[in-house]
């Protein structure tokens, strides 16, 4: 099953669950437990935002926010649950049961497979392949077969004014932005300090413009192509996410690679590329990742690698400046 129907199901389930509990007269007090299966649910639907502020937020903020998504989602299930028991009173059921055993095992039944079907989304997620990119094979230029068949229509070249196209995930709160995603000298003042390293001006200019975001259908021509035609003649810079970081999510490559792995454990160092801690993450797909690369001194070069390429060095894609890496960028459509 694909990831929209996916969603789908588990959405239109959750919705019949609780018009079907106001059909059914159950209890009002079973609002309570359908509407922390709601909010789990939400939170599980929206895993790259929340897994993003989990780690970067106080548990104050975790909470307040978990309350605040437990207040909306308990008002929807009320609505729907008033809407069943609207569809009850037609058929003569007007006062509703008491809450026994029967509605916590309904409640259970309903979290077991919706939020079953919402593991299996993110599951589907993390596996799903990124056309153009075979993360099983070393060759970093070596493409699936379906890739190859795919043509494309390349567009204009990427412009500041054309770059974003939503904001971050991780700047969404019930898919409104926050001031968060608003860009500022002041943000990058604070990622600067952070990171020990002076961001080139070219980016700068991108976080003045807008804090990170959602950079959909932007690739750039794989070394050696001058007339693309098929998606294994491009590549796609900002990964299956399709998004630039914020400036307040910017880590050097060491810092990121923490997160699965212990620099100080023997059999875990090989996960640290070297010279990863100067590098800055500016996007990331797994360790699908394009990065700004401080090596070689105060001016970064840009480079995109998978970092599970055993040889990663020989296959990673460099450029000599963010400038000349922006200017290369061009917005295409697969066909």
């Amino acid at each position: 099953m694909k990831l929209p129907l996916l969603r789908i199901t588990s959405a239109l389930l959750l919705l019949a669950s609780v018009i079907a509990a106001g059909v059914m007269a159950r209890s009002v007090w079973i609002i309570l437990p359908l509407g922390l299966i709601f909010t789990v649910a939400y939170v599980l639907g929206k895993w790259r935002a929340w897994k993003a502020m989990l780690a970067d937020s106080t548990i104050t903020k975790i909470a307040s926010q978990l309350c605040a998504t437990f207040g909306i989602q308990a008002i929807l299930v009320s609505v729907f649950y008033l809407l069943g028991r609207g569809g009850a009173a037609v058929f003569g059921r007007t006062s509703a049961a008491e809450f026994s055993n029967w509605d916590w095992l309904y409640c259970a039944g309903i979290a077991v497979i919706s939020l079953g079907l919402a593991g299996l989304v993110i599951w589907r997620e993390q596996y799903a392949p990124i056309p153009g990119f075979s993360f099983d094979q070393n060759d970093a230029d070596q493409t699936t077969e379906s890739a190859s068949n795919v043509e494309i229509i390349m567009g204009k070249p990427v412009t500041l004014q054309s770059l974003f196209q939503g904001t971050h995930y991780s700047h969404s709160s019930l898919d409104v932005a926050d001031t968060q995603a608003i860009g500022s000298n002041e943000k990058i003042i604070a990622a600067e300090a952070k990171l020990g390293f002076k961001l080139p001006e070219s980016l700068c200019k991108i976080y003045r413009k807008q804090n990170g975001g959602s950079v959909p259908g932007i690739c750039i021509l794989k070394p050696g192509i001058v007339e693309p035609k098929f998606w294994d003649d491009i590549l796609q810079p900002f990964g299956g996410y399709e998004d630039l970081m914020p400036t307040e999510l910017l880590r050097s490559l060491h810092d990121n690679v923490t997160d699965f792995a212990d620099p100080d454990d023997p059999d875990q160092r090989d996960m640290f590329p070297e010279g990863c801690a100067k590098m800055v993450v500016l996007a990331q797909w797994y360790r699908l990742t394009l990065f700004l690369d401080y090596n070689a001194g105060a001016e970064p070069s840009v480079g995109f690698v998978d970092f599970e390429i055993d040889d990663w060095q020989k296959a990673c894609v460099r450029w000599p400046s963010f400038e000349v890496f922006f200017a290369q960028l061009k917005h295409f459509e697969a066909v």
